[in-house]
């Protein structure tokens, strides 16, 4: 048995994305929700949970996680939803291809840059958020070896807040 379907009428183009990771520290309570569905909503194609020093748990349910990213991308009239993969450690993201990725990590202790000083042309942006608590020092310090520091500002912000702000400086920049 076969079927065949044709298109007769293509009513919205689907916008393509850059390819743009959220790679956040594992958070619990209606954070994580809040987390899935702005980043979304934002345009994150990928969206990595990571381990990190300070997480408030090491629990992620990946199913309930897609269940917010389908839910926003319909709230957002998005045609794809972004891919969810299972928790890494902070380390990992260093093994990845760090040459074609710009790795920009949310930096409260002030030592980040601008947006524009950090934002390149490379096609793959991965945004690193900490958890509630923020990063180590020694996670801070590790990070910099392959990552570029964004400030966020002054104040201390929430997780879901810094998702938002950092997104926003990126799509500022890229048009995403």
């Amino acid at each position: 048995n076969n079927i065949k379907i044709r298109i007769d009428k293509l009513t919205r183009k689907q916008v393509k994305s850059k390819n743009l990771t959220l790679c956040f520290g594992i958070v619990k309570g209606t954070i994580l929700p809040n987390i899935i569905r702005q980043a979304t909503e934002m345009g994150v194609t990928l969206l990595q949970p990571i381990y990190t020093q300070h997480i408030a748990t090491s629990n992620i349910n990946l199913d309930k996680c897609r269940k917010w990213a389908i839910e926003a991308s319909e709230q957002c009239e998005r045609l794809d939803i972004p891919q969810i993969l299972h928790p890494i450690s902070f380390t990992d993201l260093k093994k990845l291809d760090t040459a074609n990725i710009n790795f920009i990590i949310c930096d409260e202790t002030g030592n980040g840059k601008k947006p524009a000083e950090i934002l390149t042309n490379k096609n793959n942006i991965y945004i690193i958020v900490g958890p509630e608590g923020g990063f180590s020092s020694e996670e801070l310090n590790f990070a910099y070896t392959f990552c570029n520091g964004l400030s966020l500002g002054t104040r201390i912000l929430r997780v879901d807040t810094a998702v938002v702000s950092a997104l926003a400086y990126v799509n500022e920049y890229y048009y995403v």
